[in-house]
């Protein structure tokens, strides 16, 4: 069966599965309908494939030969370096939280500058609020 995803054409095959009548189940408008039960679910065997998910590479599927199993481990190697440099950049959630509070106060600010510049008493009193509800949060 022919298939397109955003543009992409691909071919998809579907697995076909034995499926065994069961108890009647009830009625619906009159008819009625039974359990169907999977006599055997064949599993299927992934190929080896890289991937790329917004700009981040990763691995699918179990490697079946020397190249794939080196593609497999270079970018787990990549992932570990980059989870590392991410896991340092913060130390400990403390101070996280305090740059994100940093974030959301610098934004608050600007805010308030920019309502007060346009003369909007209105927005002006509800960012004040705001900055009561952050500051008591």
């Amino acid at each position: 069966m022919k298939l397109t995803y955003r543009g992409v054409a691909y071919e998809y095959t579907p697995i076909p599965v034995k499926m065994t009548p069961g108890e009647v189940g009830g009625k619906y408008r009159g008819v009625p309908w039974r359990h169907y039960q999977a006599e055997s679910i064949p599993t299927m065997h992934q190929n080896f494939a890289r991937l790329k998910y917004r700009g981040v590479a990763y691995c699918i599927g179990e490697p079946q030969n020397i190249q794939e199993r080196e593609d497999a481990v270079t970018l787990q190697e990549r992932y570990a370096a980059s989870a590392h440099k991410v896991n340092n950049v913060f130390k400990s959630r403390d101070e996280l939280t305090k740059t994100h509070l940093s974030n959301i106060r610098k934004n608050l600010e600007r805010r308030l500058q920019l309502a007060k510049q346009r003369g909007d008493t209105n927005l002006i009193d509800l960012l004040e609020e705001e900055a009561k509800q952050i500051a008591f949060g």
